[in-house]
């Protein structure tokens, strides 16, 4: 049986990006039952060591790494042409990546030379009677699901991150490691990476945010709005909301959290005026901390949060906003005159 592979995304520190560890999980699952055997492939240069252990842990058989200098940083032809030469001479059944920026440039490229089909974004997948890869994603702005079947092998598809949830890893194992021996054709790679910026945590999407600051019902008006946005800007935060709030046109369909918007896990998510209605939980519940604020101390959110307050929006909103900017201005303050004293 044909292989069921993985590819396994790293960040620039070596650590796996968490959709890839939900892919490997959901990954091992298909491969028992179609009786095959599934593979993490990985990409880069100078490989982190703890990656293979990490691998290991969610129950892959074993890991194809390629470890080039040609890919110590993703570009679309050198990985496009490294997964395409891979693809063509082991013939996996199906491919999983993660529908982050890299992998669905990745997947897109890869089946568009393959002509084979790629259905993106997906939120679920499971296997049909016949062994062929069921694919679900939202349609019509998240109001309804489609189930797609591609033809042609490999199938591909692209998993949303946090739409499958995570388990407990498994211990540290032995498992197969290959090093496949690929050509990259240098004078087809027509870009590199000069540099990276930091995001604006006004334009990044929300999954990518690492500090998210999320407002309901209990906010009400421009002005409060304006409020969200000042204390976002002093957080350094991205500011999303309830489906209430959309509805209310305060934010935009892409800034909406819960499991008809973007489901994420910030390290810090900060919600005000949110009760916690079940299918916004379901969009955040995975996030480091969670602070609420509401005036009601009984609302599910409140339960939900590691920490507490209660206060009404309109009260707490203008203080907390004019605090975090006055410490702004004395850090950058104080930066100043070091620099200043050491003559810089």
């Amino acid at each position: 049986m044909a292989e069921v592979w993985v590819y396994v995304e790293t960040t620039n520190l070596g650590e796996i990006e968490f959709v890839s560890m939900e892919l490997l999980e959901e990954g091992v699952k298909i491969a028992n039952t179609l009786g095959s055997k599934m593979y993490a492939v990985v990409f880069g240069h100078k490989i982190n060591d703890n990656v293979v252990g990490k691998i290991s842990q969610y129950g892959a058989d074993g890991a194809l790494l390629l470890d080039l200098p040609e890919l110590e940083q993703y570009t679309t032809d050198a990985y496009g042409q490294a997964m395409v030469e891979l693809v063509q001479s082991r013939q996996p059944s199906i491919i999983l990546l993660g529908a982050t920026p890299d992998g669905s440039d990745l997947a897109a490229r890869v089946a568009a030379f393959l002509r084979v089909g790629l259905v993106c974004d997906c939120t679920d997948f499971k296997l049909d009677a016949q062994g062929r890869l069921k694919m679900i994603k939202q349609i019509y702005g998240g109001r309804a699901q489609a189930t797609f079947v591609t033809k042609g092998n490999p199938q591909i598809i692209t998993v949303r991150e946090n739409s499958i949830g995570l388990g407990r890893p498994g211990q540290i194992k032995q498992i197969s490691v290959e090093h496949p021996k690929v050509m990259i054709n240098l004078s087809q790679v027509r870009t590199k990476v000069v540099r990276y910026l930091k995001g604006d945590p006004r334009t990044i999407d929300l999954e990518e945010a690492e500090i998210i600051l999320a407002g309901g019902h209990g906010v009400s008006g421009s002005d409060q709005w304006q409020q969200m946005q000042k204390l976002a800007d002093a957080l350094g935060a991205t500011l999303g909301g309830s489906r209430m709030a959309m509805d209310a046109g305060n934010i935009p369909r892409e800034r909406l959290v819960g499991q008809t918007g973007k489901t994420v896990r910030p390290k810090l998510y900060m919600s005000i005026g949110i009760s916690g209605a079940s299918q916004h939980v379901g969009g955040m519940k995975e996030s480091g901390k969670i602070i609420a604020v509401n005036k009601d101390p009984f609302a599910p959110m409140m339960k939900l949060a590691d920490l507490q307050i209660e206060a009404d929006s309109a009260d707490l909103l203008p203080v907390l906003a004019a605090e975090l900017e006055l410490r702004k201005r004395k850090k950058e303050i104080s930066e100043g005159s070091v620099l200043s004293a050491s003559g810089i």
